[in-house]
């Protein structure tokens, strides 16, 4: 999962592909600025929240935050104003101070970490070659009368279908779907 990557899964792509690494006060006054790759002028010293997202107060969701209580990184994926997502992780150094590393991520490769997840799961789950193809039209968004008539199978097949993948790979509903591919 997103929340699960290793720390060299995540290394920074450098400055050319938007990537950025500060360290922040852990201690009081929370969130000040003690370094910034690519380097900022002016921004030690001040909030982070204030510098990068003009915020009066820690951004919503803030992987730093979650630190408290958590003896390893913390990540969170935050959806960008416009395309795109980013990763940001949070972890702990020596001393009193928060590393955070951001990653932007572009749709492509949103798709391709989706794909890979799918695939695992497939794979893990052992799927029949049908649950597979009822599977890959759920996660198109088809309905069950669209899966029958796509696979030539009836209503209640697919509903059939569906009951063995949720307890296969283990999701709920539909929605509760997402939860297993991010």
């Amino acid at each position: 999962m997103l929340d699960q990557m290793t720390p060299a899964a995540v290394a920074p792509p450098g400055p050319e592909l938007g990537a950025r690494m500060y360290e922040i006060s852990a201690a009081a006054p929370f969130g000040a600025m003690l370094s910034s790759t690519p380097t900022r002028d002016g921004v030690l010293g001040q909030r982070c929240y204030r510098v990068l997202h003009d915020l009066d107060a820690p951004c919503p969701g803030c992987p730093a935050l979650g630190l408290a209580g958590q003896a390893g990184p913390v990540m969170v994926v935050r959806r960008l104003q416009g395309d795109g997502i980013e990763l940001v992780r949070a972890e702990r150094t020596a001393g009193m101070a928060i590393r955070v590393l951001v990653c932007p991520v572009d749709d492509h490769a949103v798709s391709d970490l989706v794909a890979a997840r799918m695939a695992a799961l497939v794979e893990r789950s052992g799927l029949t070659p049908r649950e597979r193809d009822v599977f890959e039209l759920i996660l198109l968004g088809r309905a069950h009368a669209q899966i029958a008539s796509a696979l030539e199978i009836g209503v209640r097949t697919v509903k059939f279908h569906q009951r063995n993948l949720q307890r296969k790979i283990g999701f709920e509903s539909r929605l509760d779907l997402s939860r297993l591919l991010l």
